[in-house]
């Protein structure tokens, strides 16, 4: 259960940061399609740290690599209140985002190896997520310096909490390189889908704030479209084994997708929730069918599989914001929906055909 609360209160963390870190560098003069960058080069960090987080683990154990993360993350928090400018605000961002790198894959890796399933985990993060979906309207309007330092300190509370995990300093299997090259050949579709979600949601949950600031739109429209976002996202998980094998498509979580494609440009709270739903569901799909591959991996590649999930994951909110943010320099209201339809071509090359030819090539 510890791992489950862990999984839950870490996603409300990471959920609330993304939008509140936009809003609070527009605050401090920051332009939009440096938000993008910052975002990005952010993510790169989680991208090219998840896949060898497994080192840790393999040292110190799953439990102590979940404590020390989330200090990292404690202190990362606190560090904000004192990035004034662009190039210290990056660096800060790219500290949280090691920490989270260093985070996801120990705790999936520990929830794997205990029998955990795809559905308790996915719900347990998305209903953090949700809850932060509910905050991130009135957050935004409040003075940051406080906010992070409560931020900072409810992840030290986490850190203390995660003393309580069992396995003490036993150390896991190293997964060796090979596995995860292996992994990238052998199930190359469930990445892409991964990177795929995460290419529109990290546009998504950087972007919708900024919009909403600069077109003067009421705050709690966040709130409306991340918590309905979020909602479809965990109905989805909750359910995933039954839901109509119609359901468990890639076209079917794509198609659902598209419509955030229309989301910046709507102003009307009624759609705005009709569409955050659509688009929560193909998210939902997207990611579930991604992360079941993982998790039905070999045990002792399990580790390196999860690594390469959150990799996929991290490339993605790297991708995602620096798209949105060169065209946002062009028309802000295009900013989402250009990163959508980059999410919805990723996912639609067949990944696994290529990987085929190349081998027989």
């Amino acid at each position: 259960m510890i791992t489950y609360f862990l999984s839950f209160a870490a996603s409300i963390i990471q959920v609330l940061y993304i939008p509140i870190l936009s809003v609070y560098a527009l605050e401090i003069g920051i332009k939009t399609h440096e938000i993008g960058f910052i975002s990005g080069i952010a993510a790169l960090t989680y991208a090219l740290t998840a896949p060898f987080s497994h080192l840790s683990t393999g040292k110190i154990g799953e439990k102590w690599t979940i404590a020390y993360s989330l200090a990292l993350l404690s202190i990362s928090c606190a560090l904000l209140i004192f990035a004034r400018e662009i190039i210290s605000l990056t660096l800060v961002v790219i500290f949280t985002l090691f920490a989270y790198a260093v985070f996801w894959p120990a705790l999936e890796s520990l929830i794997s190896r205990e029998g955990g399933s795809v559905s308790s985990f996915a719900t347990s993060w998305s209903s953090g997520a949700l809850v932060a979906s509910l905050l991130t309207g009135p957050l935004m309007a409040v003075p940051k310096a406080p906010l992070f330092a409560a931020l900072s300190l409810f992840s030290g509370v986490l850190s203390l909490i995660s003393l309580r995990l069992k396995g003490g300093k036993k150390a896991v299997d190293l997964p060796r390189v090979e596995d995860l090259i292996k992994g990238l050949k052998d199930i190359p579709e469930a990445w892409a889908w991964a990177f795929s979600y995460a290419i529109f949601q990290g546009a998504l949950y950087t972007f919708y704030p900024v919009v909403i600031e600069l077109r003067k739109l009421p705050e709690w429209y966040a709130s409306l479209a991340f918590f309905l976002m979020v909602g479809a996202r965990t109905l989805i998980f909750s359910i995933k084994e039954k839901l109509p094998r119609i359901l468990h498509s890639l076209y079917s979580g794509l198609a659902l997708l598209s419509s955030g494609i229309l989301l910046s440009i709507v102003h009307n709270p009624f759609l705005i929730a009709i569409l955050s739903t659509l688009f929560g569901a193909g998210i939902g799909i997207l990611y579930a069918e991604s992360l079941s591959r993982a998790f039905s991996s070999k045990f002792e590649k399990r580790s390196a599989y999860t690594g390469l999930f959150e990799s996929s994951v991290g490339f993605g909110y790297m991708v995602g914001p620096i798209v949105a943010g060169l065209i946002s320099t062009l028309c802000l209201e295009a900013a989402i929906p250009a990163a959508a339809i980059t999410s919805i071509l990723i996912a639609c090359i067949p990944w696994s055909r290529l990987c085929k030819s190349s081998k027989n090539s």
